[in-house]
C-alpha cells in the first residue's frame, strides 16, 4: 500500500544577497508503501536534507505533489504543518542536542513529548516504559544525557521520535556521530523498529554500509533521483542502476554511468522487444 507519493517535487531557495533562485529538488518522483525502509543516499548538496524537511513538514515545497498517509504536504498551512508534525511524523537529528535536552534525565525529555498530547500521569508512565523497553535503555531511563555513551544518547533520541507514535520516522544522518561498532548496534534497533512496529522509516546517510540496513537505497545527485535499488541486491553503489522515467520521460542517469559517458554529446536510444530501452554512445 501506498504510503508516500511525491511527484514533481521542486524547491528553490531564495538567496538575500542578490534574489537569484537556487535549485535544492529539480522534479523529485518517488513512491514508498506503508511500513518501508529506505535510505537515501547523495553527495553533500545533493538536496537529501531537504527532501527530508519537506516530508517532515519543516520546509514547504516550491512546486510539486506531496503525499504522506492521508495529508497533502504542499496544500498545508503553516499550521496544518505543525498539527502534521505533532501527531504524524517523527524525527531523529545527527546532533543529540537536537533530540535531547541535556539538562534533564532522558525519561524526562519523553515525558516533555507525551505531556504535549495531553495524556494522564499512568498513561505517560507505561508509554515512557515501553520504549526504553524497546531501545534497551529501560536500566539508563533515570539519567542525563551526558551519562550515557553516543549510542545511548541516539536510542534515547529514537525513544523520543517515537513517543508520540507517529506514522512516519525520519533519520538525518543517525549515525553521523558514531563510531562503526555503535553505528552497527543502533541501526539494529532501527531495524527491529521498523519490523515490530511497522512505521514507514526514511534514513539520510553518506554511508553505504548504514544505508544496507534498510530495504531500499535511494540515491539523489543534484536534486534528482539518479538511481534505486533494493539493498539485498547492491555489493556497492556501482551496482545501482535503475532509474526513474518521470512523466515528462526525462530521467537522470547513475553518476558512475555519466563518469564513463562522454557527456553534451550525442545518446541514442534504441527501443527493443518488449519494451527494452538501450542507450548507445558512439
Amino acid at each position: 500500500m501506498t504510503f508516500i507519493e511525491i511527484r514533481d517535487l521542486m524547491k528553490i531557495y531564495q538567496t538575500k544577497r542578490n534574489q537569484t533562485g537556487v535549485p535544492a529538488l529539480r522534479g523529485i518522483e518517488l513512491v514508498v508503501d506503508k511500513g518501508e525502509f529506505i535510505s537515501i543516499i547523495g553527495p553533500s548538496g545533493s538536496g537529501k536534507t531537504t527532501l527530508m524537511l519537506i516530508l517532515a513538514g519543516m520546509l514547504d515545497p516550491t512546486a510539486g505533489f506531496v503525499k504522506v498517509g492521508d495529508s497533502r504536504l504542499d496544500k498545508l498551512s503553516g499550521y496544518g504543518r505543525s498539527l502534521y508534525r505533532r501527531h504524524k511524523v517523527g524525527t531523529l537529528w545527527q546532533l543529540p542536542n537536537r533530540n535531547l535536552i541535556f539538562e534533564i534525565t532522558i525519561e524526562e525529555n519523553v515525558d516533555i513529548q507525551l505531556r504535549l498530547l495531553g495524556l494522564p500521569l499512568e498513561e505517560r508512565k507505561k508509554r515512557i516504559k515501553e520504549l526504553f523497553v524497546d531501545v534497551g535503555l529501560e536500566r539508563w531511563s533515570h539519567h542525563k544525557p551526558m551519562q550515557l555513551s553516543g549510542g545511548q544518547v541516539q536510542r534515547a533520541g529514537l525513544a523520543c521520535a517515537l513517543a508520540h507514535s507517529p506514522a512516519l520516522l525520519l533519520a538525518d544522518e543517525p549515525t553521523g556521530e558514531l563510531d562503526t561498532k555503535t553505528a552497527k548496534e543502533l541501526m539494529r534497533y532501527f531495524r527491529h523498529l521498523n519490523e515490530t512496529i511497522g512505521i514507514t522509516a526514511i534514513m539520510v546517510t553518506h554511508d553505504f554500509d548504514v544505508a544496507k540496513t534498510s530495504d531500499r537505497i535511494i540515491q539523489i545527485v543534484d536534486g534528482r533521483i539518479s538511481g534505486f535499488s533494493y539493498s539485498k541486491n547492491l555489493r556497492t553503489l556501482r551496482d545501482l542502476n535503475s532509474v526513474y522515467l518521470d512523466r515528462y520521460g526525462s530521467m537522470q542517469l547513475p553518476r558512475h554511468i555519466t563518469e564513463i559517458m562522454t557527456v553534451e554529446e550525442e545518446v541514442k536510444i534504441k527501443v527493443q522487444e518488449k519494451g527494452k530501452i538501450f542507450l548507445e554512445q558512439e
